[in-house]
């Protein structure tokens, strides 16, 4: 039987969503974010020509998603109180340009089952390249061109970014292990949560590893409210906790924290703002 290159009930709109979220942590050009949320906006525009501006109303009064567009016009409001504003814009406009394009876009193709496979691929997107960035740490893809190597395993990507993915997959990745039914899919998601985890660690991202530990301790607190006596849940708390800080003073991670702890004094005391805090 020869091979269907085409096959109309493919949904080859939401094929491409789910590359798009896949390809896009990377960042493989400067160019990539650029076009690819071009082709997404105008596919979803012609698409749900007859429809778009009903669902995007319908995704306006979506209250998660006002409180995120509300925190990034807040973030380009701060901008004005850098110096120079221009270089404060730069930074905001470094993580949030294409939002304002990307969220609509997605959010009016996608019905609720559909999103969730999305967020599952942004997370395996995630989990692979925490795999990158351990391969790097232990020797793999070194580069003094790109300055890839063991001490300074985040890859391509600015460390402040790639642990956020890591972070991210981590809790997310946890989430669907518990919460999943199919055996293979809490196998894999369990190894991007593990690979995730020591990634997270190993690299330099003191705001991220601080994030880890806050998130961790509310969930925490959370979970034994109602499971206080759960022996599983106290010692998973422990192993994590545990592991965490062992991978901080193994890797000489405690120093960062250390460093500003003194700037943030600074800060505070001398009002003197400098170093990385």
């Amino acid at each position: 039987m020869p091979l269907k290159l085409y096959n109309k009930n493919v949904n080859w709109f939401n094929l491409y969503i789910y590359f798009y979220l896949f390809v896009t942590p990377w960042h493989f050009s400067k160019s990539q974010l650029s076009v690819l949320t071009t082709i997404l906006l105008i596919w979803s525009i012609v698409k749900y020509k007859d429809i778009y501006l009903e669902k995007l109303k319908k995704v306006g009064s979506f209250l998660p998603m006002v409180f995120l567009l509300i925190f990034i016009v807040y973030s380009y409001v701060s901008t004005l109180w850098s110096e120079p504003i221009s270089q404060g814009l730069e930074h905001v406009n470094t993580f949030y340009k294409y939002y304002f394009l990307i969220i609509p876009a997605i959010l009016i193709s996608m019905n609720k089952e559909e999103s969730v496979i999305g967020i599952k691929v942004l997370v395996l997107s995630f989990g692979c390249y925490a795999l990158y960035s351990i391969l790097i740490y232990l020797g793999f893809f070194n580069s003094s061109e790109y300055g890839f190597q063991p001490e300074n395993p985040t890859g391509h990507l600015r460390y402040l970014i790639a642990t956020q993915y890591m972070l991210i997959a981590f809790f997310l990745g946890s989430f669907f292990v518990y919460f999943s039914h199919i055996k293979k899919e809490k196998i894999l998601f369990l190894i991007i949560a593990i690979l995730s985890f020591f990634a997270l660690f190993i690299n330099n991202s003191r705001t991220s590893q601080l994030a880890f530990f806050i998130i961790l301790l509310i969930l925490t607190v959370l979970i034994l409210r109602k499971y206080i006596f759960n022996f599983k849940a106290i010692v998973l708390f422990l192993i994590i906790s545990f592991s965490s800080i062992y991978f901080l003073y193994k890797n000489d991670k405690f120093d960062r924290f250390v460093i500003a702890y003194n700037e943030t004094k600074k800060v505070l005391e001398n009002n003197t703002y400098s170093g990385s805090v």
